[in-house]
């Protein structure tokens, strides 16, 4: 699905809500029927890069295991098989090179493929991208698409907020258009009408 609206549409306070880092002011989320926080860590989140304090002093390494601490728990040690999650991550997202590097000091397309590689570490159900083309290279965002891809085809639910139209309607099944409410959800086809637009992102567009 991709979520699609202007910016300051509400398409982050969505995510978060998803994942429980905002409270709901009404309605439910169900998880495979449970209620939010009561199913396992399934959810995976990709924030926006400017969310992120880069400055933490941590490996590229240290970041995708973080994917690895809602199976473990906090004070368990991580054993073969998480070991062995990160370095496939680290492979599928092309920074195996990058594993000892200061997360800080990477390009922000590199940057973006880390908490790729943390989400995919995750072994999630459910991935929430933010605005994962923005400010990233052409090469990033092939990669990106193409682990989209990928996933989709593994059964993977994905949600991805953008503003890109284009790229909405061309790569993915369903559209959600929003700008604080929902105004339409569907096929791009359906939910695409200049009214629709117009409503989500004013006359002028």
């Amino acid at each position: 699905v991709a979520v699609v609206g202007p910016n300051g549409a509400g398409k982050s306070t969505l995510f978060k809500a998803l994942v429980g880092l905002m409270p709901l002011k009404q309605g439910n989320i169900l998880v495979h029927g449970l209620q939010l926080g009561l199913h396992k860590e399934c959810v995976a989140y990709v924030p926006q890069r400017e969310q992120v304090d880069w400055q933490f002093p941590v490996t590229v390494s240290d970041v995708v295991m973080m994917g690895r601490f809602g199976n473990l728990g906090w004070f368990k040690r991580p054993g073969k098989y998480d070991h062995a999650v990160v370095a496939r991550c680290l492979e599928q997202m092309s920074i195996t090179n990058l594993a000892r590097e200061p997360i800080g000091e990477l390009s922000g397309g590199q940057q973006q493929r880390v908490f790729l590689a943390r989400a995919l570490a995750q072994e999630p159900h459910i991935l929430l991208m933010d605005e994962p083309f923005t400010g990233v290279d052409v090469s990033t965002q092939g990669a990106t698409l193409t682990l989209l891809d990928q996933l989709r085809e593994q059964g993977v639910t994905l949600m991805v907020s953008t503003h890109d139209l284009n790229l909405a309607m061309k790569r993915f099944d369903q559209v959600l258009l929003i700008n604080r409410r929902v105004i339409a959800y569907g096929s791009a086809e359906h939910v695409f009408t200049p009214e629709n637009i117009g409503q989500a992102f004013g006359k002028h567009v």
